[in-house]
């Protein structure tokens, strides 16, 4: 499990906390989780903050976990749902968080409420990203499942959606 960051990289451990590394170095950052904070579970999936001062942790027990890189504070911690989320996705603007795991939940990350539910894919979603300008949603799944939806404002859905100020290739 990784997530790269300004020379930094996310490691899983197996009992559900997340290590920070400095690659250059080589050398443990910081541990999170572990010893009755973070998650009770295993690590799903890892996403920074376009900003990089904040790391996101899915876990199989439900959880998103918010963690201040920086100093290593677990910031929140919220309740994705019946199932546990196995993709995070983070908006270019830093504002909201995805979280998918056959279905796809939009988070208002300011407040932690779900600003919107988005139809999922029959299987878990098992990739999961914004487009560069932050437009379009993109998420897939097995058996191959792709769909594309506005990040904002209403939605389309379908192979092949483009936009002027952001193009998509469809290659």
């Amino acid at each position: 499990m990784r997530a790269e960051r300004e020379g930094l990289t996310c490691a899983r451990a197996q009992i559900g906390n997340v290590m920070l590394w400095d690659c250059a170095r080589g050398e443990l950052r910081q541990s999170l989780g572990g010893q009755g904070t973070g998650h009770t579970a295993s690590v799903t999936h890892l996403a920074f903050s376009v900003s990089g001062a904040t790391l996101y942790a899915a876990s199989a027990d439900g959880q998103v976990t918010a963690w201040q890189v920086s100093n290593g504070a677990e910031l929140w911690s919220l309740k994705v749902g019946k199932q546990p989320a196995r993709r995070l996705a983070v908006h270019p603007d830093d504002d909201v968080l995805v979280s998918a795991a056959s279905g796809i939940k939009m988070w208002d990350v300011s407040t932690r409420k779900c600003a919107r539910k988005l139809p999922g894919h029959a299987s878990p979603v098992v990739a999961l990203a914004f487009s560069p300008c932050g437009a379009f949603l993109a998420s897939g799944a097995r058996p191959p499942a792709c769909r594309a939806a506005l990040a904002r404002g209403s939605m389309r859905f379908g192979y092949g959606v483009r936009d002027a100020a952001c193009p998509l290739s469809t290659g």
